[in-house]
């Protein structure tokens, strides 16, 4: 199961960790244009992944 866990969150994780920092980055540099378009990316790729941990739980209980 953590196997199954880690290798489904390192790409996320990735994504998540780069996408963080681009927006605090926008945010110390007042460049809310792109602050926009990368709030949402952020927001889907955690609704994303707790699908995927769902999933994970819902398949390890069977």
């Amino acid at each position: 199961m953590l196997r199954n866990l880690l290798h489904s969150y390192l790409p996320y994780g990735a994504v998540d960790l780069l996408m963080v920092v681009a927006i605090i980055t926008e945010l110390l540099n007042a460049r809310y244009d792109l602050l926009w378009a990368n709030v949402p990316l952020l927001v889907l790729g955690l609704w994303s992944f707790s699908r995927k941990l769902n999933r994970i739980q819902v398949d390890a209980d069977r």
